[in-house]
């Protein structure tokens, strides 16, 4: 291996995919986080979605009215009530394309951040949206204003599954300690309106701006519609190529856990109907997690929702057994991506890939570091057709190179077994400019650009 430059660092996250054996521990205590998943209440979650679906009397989210407003306000007070959070705001922001005076009416995010205690400036964010929409319903494009758009799966039940995460992960009795900080956001206008075109305007705004700042975002679980389904516990992930791995932690921890959640196995299915598309667009890795992949059609384990976007969207058609489990998940994923330890190397047992790939990394553009994906895939042994899918140790090798071709840094030169790894470079003794990183296993190579920002 290469001698990398001086102070810089390379840290490797490593989701060893082996199949039949148990999920390894990440940092943190599996105990302490086991408490935690034992104590989201599906009580809490349905006060939190009652509340929220006849928001200050008004039964309406759309933005732009009194009950947006009114639910906004609802959700400050209750995060600024679990008293250590580390801050509460409302993300202030506007929407240009919106019809006048809708154009100079300020809407909001309403954040709150549980500040890392090793590492703060690594976040781990979890988001739900906070408006509604009742687009199906007779007479909303004159009257969205004044509808009945109750939202209670449409996506109360995502911001109460993210109430209710931020209750318990910021609970001292409990003894959590993330390493790294953990946003909980609550998205306005992802929803589209008749006053503007498109959607995701909150997470459009949150995500550019902490572009913009450098914002070291590791990952999004983005919970939308995860309520409805009176027959099964099943939940979707929905993942980008950078994101998969998410997808696969998640999974992990549904069984690590014993959740119980039925969930699909990758490839992921890729959509962008929701704020998690928002990150992508900003290079960062996100997932949606989902009653189905596409809440308009039938599944295996899934019955199509005819209710969202109307009236009928009431807090009475939703599965609090899912919605509780839903919660659990997303609680343990990221207390366990929110922790570091004294070592560069974790490992957590998941469903191994299906193929060789190298990620785009992320973010990228970067300053000064940066997180570089790969899958490597198993395959058989000598002599044992047959047998496929055993995993076996296969060398590879990670480089960095200049855009004239040089060599500049070797991130992995060694055998590795099939799994998804994970690496971050440092590369804050590297000029900026444009670099490229290539992946080379058993006779294969993928290249990726990069480009450092300074």
């Amino acid at each position: 291996m290469k001698t990398q430059p001086r102070n810089s660092r390379t840290i490797i996250l490593c989701l060893f995919l082996t199949a039949g054996t148990s999920t390894a521990e990440l940092t943190g205590s599996p105990g302490t986080i086991q408490k935690m998943v034992d104590s989201v209440s599906a009580e809490n979650l349905l006060t939190y979605v009652r509340t929220l679906e006849s928001s200050g009397g008004y039964h309406s989210r759309v933005d732009y009215t009194p009950g947006y407003d009114s639910a906004a306000a609802y959700l400050l007070r209750t995060f600024t009530s679990f008293r250590f959070l580390t801050s509460v705001k409302y993300d202030t922001f506007y929407v240009p394309a919106a019809l006048s005076p809708f154009n100079t009416r300020p809407l909001v995010n309403v954040v709150a951040t549980l500040a890392g205690k090793k590492d703060p400036s690594k976040i781990i964010l979890i988001g739900a949206h906070l408006d509604a929409c009742a687009n199906k319903m007779p007479g909303w494009q004159q009257d969205w204003g004044t509808i009945s758009a109750p939202g209670a799966d449409d996506d109360a039940s995502g911001v109460a599954a993210l109430v209710e995460l931020a209750r318990i992960m910021s609970d001292s009795s409990f003894l959590f300690s993330n390493d790294y900080t953990i946003q909980f956001v609550a998205f306005g206008a992802e929803e589209s309106i008749p006053v503007y075109p498109g959607w995701t305007y909150g997470s459009l705004h949150f995500a550019q701006q902490a572009k913009a700042e450098g914002k070291n975002i590791l990952g999004t679980i983005c919970l939308d519609m995860i309520g409805y389904n009176s027959s099964y516990m099943y939940l979707a992930v929905v993942a980008d190529s950078q994101s998969s791995w998410l997808g696969d932690h998640c999974r992990a921890m549904n069984d690590k856990y014993k959740i119980g959640l039925i969930m699909n196995t990758p490839p992921f299915p890729t959509h962008s109907y929701s704020d998690h598309a928002s990150l992508w667009a900003s290079g960062y890795p996100a997932i949606l997690l989902i009653e189905n992949y596409l809440p308009t059609v039938d599944g295996p384990y899934y019955q199509k929702n005819d209710l969202y976007h109307s009236s009928g969207d009431t807090s009475g058609t939703l599965n609090f057994q899912l919605i509780k489990k839903s919660t659990q998940l997303t609680l343990a994923a990221v207390a366990e991506l929110s922790s570091s330890s004294s070592t560069d190397v974790h490992a957590v047992h998941a469903k191994e890939p299906a193929s060789f790939s190298l990620s785009q990394n992320y973010p990228n553009p970067f300053n000064p570091s940066t997180t570089i994906s790969y899958h490597l895939p198993a395959r058989l042994r000598d002599g044992e057709a047959g047998q496929a899918g055993l995993p076996v140790n296969s060398h590879i090798t990670l480089m960095v190179f200049d855009i004239l071709g040089r060599e500049v840094a070797t991130l992995m030169d060694r055998e590795m077994e099939a799994g998804t790894y994970l690496v971050e470079w440092n590369a804050r003794d590297f000029p900026g400019g444009i670099y490229f990183c290539r992946l080379t296993h058993a006779g294969l190579m993928q290249v990726r650009k990069m480009q450092i920002l300074k």
